[in-house]
């Protein structure tokens, strides 16, 4: 009995022992774990080689706070928007059905239009509301995400905004044309329906501006400390000639909405540094990856047309027997030949100092033929010999003015034209005092 108590005791220490062994080996092991985790987050300028990637550089730049997928989906989420998309996407598809404009159709097309314009209403005002609590989000963390997150979704609904607009232009167009056919029947019911259409198209363009800069502008607050450090760790990289790390990290402190023209001279240097035979070229912050570099020819800087325009949200078309290239953004139409000095824009002429050319294969414009034809704000710095292009904002691009409305002689701009900002759209939208 003796020897099978002392055996049994034998056995439990042995267990415990083991188990303990096993703890402590467990212990050591998420130890290990966690140290190797905090190492991935606080690499040392030296410790970068170039195997490191950019996610491993922003994450010893900035630590992130962990935030969950629901939580973001909770944020992001817009109550009702489900039935305000099929509502709309019903009103778009019998919009869309009327190919062609004709007298039988066009106060259909109008009432319809009108109908997706108040739809549109009730989606700013979600839109608004939701900026409203993205803002006032304690966790910066999830605000940065959730704002990301809800732009992709804004810019998406977006281009249906802009698809109409092309259709309201294209309504306006057949009733200039072909105003003198219509009968005073008809025109008084044009009338009544374009009217009301037009004052809220207006007031709409200027709601998409306002919420396109208050997201721009929260993007900025929310990001400033983060860009901050990015840029502290860049040139901690720089410092210790850790160039093609720098270089990355300087263009995500652009990406994160870094404005200063002082990190594009940092990357234009470091190009010299690493004796890079380009400067490089950024359309809204990122590199464009184009097969050939800007260059400089008599005093004029060509920059690889199909790479930026692309960039752009341009398409470019190009016919290998006539020598000609057509640039579409939008409802404007841009045409060139190669070697000459006539550039047409809607069809009106126009003169460039340079004529387009060919480099290794791609077509090079002047720089200044980006700026005025896709509506792009473009830097040159002699220095770095650095290109940077811009996307100039509006509501679209291919709208018109009330007075270019009211060239359709059914209404007069002052009937349509409201002296009225964004901010004061939005603010009676919020209030419900919107016609």
């Amino acid at each position: 009995m003796k020897k099978v108590l002392v055996l049994l005791l034998c056995i439990t220490f042995l267990m415990s022992s083991f188990v303990s062994f096993a703890e402590v080996e467990q212990a050591a092991s998420q130890e290990q774990q966690t140290v190797s985790a905090a190492e991935a987050v606080t690499l040392t300028a030296a410790q970068v080689t170039d195997t490191t990637s950019t996610e491993q550089l922003v994450q010893t730049a900035v630590y992130e706070e962990e935030v969950s997928e629901a939580e973001v989906d909770a944020l992001v989420k817009i109550d009702g928007l489900d039935s305000i998309l099929t509502e709309q996407e019903s009103i778009v598809s019998s919009i869309y059905n009327a190919d062609e404009i004709n007298a039988e159709n066009l106060v259909v097309v109008l009432t319809a239009i009108k109908k997706y314009l108040t739809v549109r209403d009730n989606y700013y005002k979600a839109v608004l509301l939701k900026l409203r609590v993205i803002s006032q989000t304690q966790n910066k963390a999830l605000a940065r995400k959730a704002i990301v997150r809800f732009e992709q979704m804004y810019n998406n609904q977006k281009e249906m905004d802009k698809k109409i607009h092309h259709k309201i232009e294209k309504v306006l167009k057949y009733i200039k044309n072909h105003g003198k056919k219509l009968s005073k029947q008809q025109k008084a019911a044009i009338r009544a329906e374009l009217q009301p259409l037009l004052k809220k198209y207006f007031r709409h363009r200027q709601l998409i501006i306002h919420i396109h800069n208050m997201i721009k502008k929260l993007k900025l607050a929310l990001y400033k400390e983060h860009v901050m450090q990015l840029r502290q760790f860049a040139a901690q990289l720089e410092k210790a000639k850790k160039y093609n790390a720098a270089l990355r990290v300087y263009e995500e402190a652009l990406k994160n909405g870094d404005a200063d023209k002082e990190v594009y001279k940092k990357i234009g240097e470091i190009n010299k540094k690493t004796g890079k035979k380009g400067p490089g070229i950024y359309v809204g912050k990122k590199r464009v990856n184009a097969q050939v570099d800007p260059v400089v020819k008599n005093g004029t800087t060509l920059v690889p047309l199909r790479a930026v325009s692309e960039s752009l949200d341009a398409n470019v078309k190009w016919d290998a027997k006539l020598k000609k290239i057509t640039i579409i953004k939008g409802d404007k139409i841009i045409e060139l030949t190669l070697k000459s000095k006539i550039i047409k824009i809607n069809g009106e002429q126009k003169t460039i100092e340079q004529p387009a050319d060919v480099i290794s294969g791609n077509t090079v414009v002047p720089l200044r033929v980006v700026s005025e034809t896709l509506d792009a704000t473009v830097g040159y710095d002699n220095e770095t010999k650095l290109v940077t292009v811009e996307d100039n904002f509006s509501a679209d691009a291919g709208t018109m003015s009330a007075e270019q409305a009211a060239e359709t002689g059914v209404v007069s701009s002052s009937e349509v034209a409201e002296n009225i900002t964004g901010e004061q759209a939005a603010e009676q939208l919020l209030n419900g005092t919107q016609e």
